[in-house]
């Protein structure tokens, strides 16, 4: 592993024949927590400043999927088990003998099959925004998604974007547009799809990586004893998702934040603080 120091953090690349994995942690505590960010090409930059906060009673683990940000090299493989291997690979690197899991959005599905492979390495498990990679479900969300972009608000403030075009080049606006087009909707706060740092949009791997998921969670999840908490903003595209985990874990702990979409760790950082660091202490 290179180590690099930094003011916030401590960063580290962990290596295996297929290529680095970029990780950063922060807090002294032998308490730790694995943090997981969801997929369509952002890396875990977003997360970090909502969650650094838990650092006071644990130490956290972040780090950047295979082939995203940091974490380059010759990734042959997008499936579940690359990626739990992964993490396996971190928490070994960190020596970490048992860990809360902390999933945004697809990155709660990779933090439920890692419990429910490794049961013994984990304590408890959140889940912000999480999403269901059944085709009945992607469909309900992508109909969720369609109805906002069709709000006249939303209309509005995406056809605003036209008048940047005399400060940006036509390549840079329509990236920009095209970013905007794809997050937008997921903020309750309009503005707020700015604070999210902008990625290109894999559309492509988050399929493939969705229909590697769908043999596996079958009849598996239900299996799992863990304490869970599944965290949805009351606008969040995937909260439709919700009467199905609750059937799948009837035990599921759930709380909706008002006025908050599917990112409450850019609209809500404080109260999402709060809700995470109550759950672990119990």
């Amino acid at each position: 592993m290179d180590q690099l120091l930094s003011t916030e953090r401590h960063t580290e690349f962990i290596y295996s024949d297929e290529g680095k994995i970029f990780t950063t942690s922060c807090g002294k505590s032998r308490n730790f927590i694995t943090c997981i960010h969801g997929s369509l090409g952002v890396n875990h930059d977003y997360l970090f400043p909502a969650l650094k906060s838990l650092s006071n009673h644990y130490q956290l683990v972040f780090y950047d999927r295979r082939g995203v940000g940091l974490s380059q090299g010759d990734f042959q493989e997008q499936t579940y088990q690359a990626h739990l291997n992964d993490i396996s690979q971190i928490l070994s690197c960190y020596q970490v003998p048992k860990t809360h899991l902390i999933g945004h959005s697809w990155g709660s599905i990779i933090a439920l099959i890692f419990a429910v492979t490794y049961p013994q390495l984990v304590e408890k498990i959140v889940l912000l925004n999480p999403v269901l990679p059944y085709s009945k479900n992607r469909t309900q969300a992508y109909d969720f998604l369609s109805k906002r972009l069709e709000k006249k608000e939303i209309r509005d403030f995406l056809d605003s974007l036209d008048d940047l075009s005399s400060t940006m080049s036509l390549v840079d606006l329509i990236e920009y547009q095209n970013f905007a087009y794809g997050t937008i909707a997921h903020f309750y706060e309009l503005n707020n799809w700015k604070k999210l740092p902008t990625f290109t949009l894999d559309f492509e791997q988050e399929e493939s990586l969705w229909d590697s998921l769908d043999e596996v969670l079958e009849g598996s999840i239900n299996s799992l004893s863990l304490p869970m908490l599944a965290i949805y903003g009351d606008t969040d595209i995937s909260l439709g998702d919700l009467p199905d985990w609750q059937q799948i874990i009837p035990d599921l702990q759930t709380k909706i934040i008002p006025k908050c979409g599917h990112f409450p760790m850019i609209e809500k950082p404080k109260c999402l603080h709060n809700i995470i660091e109550n759950f672990l202490a119990v």
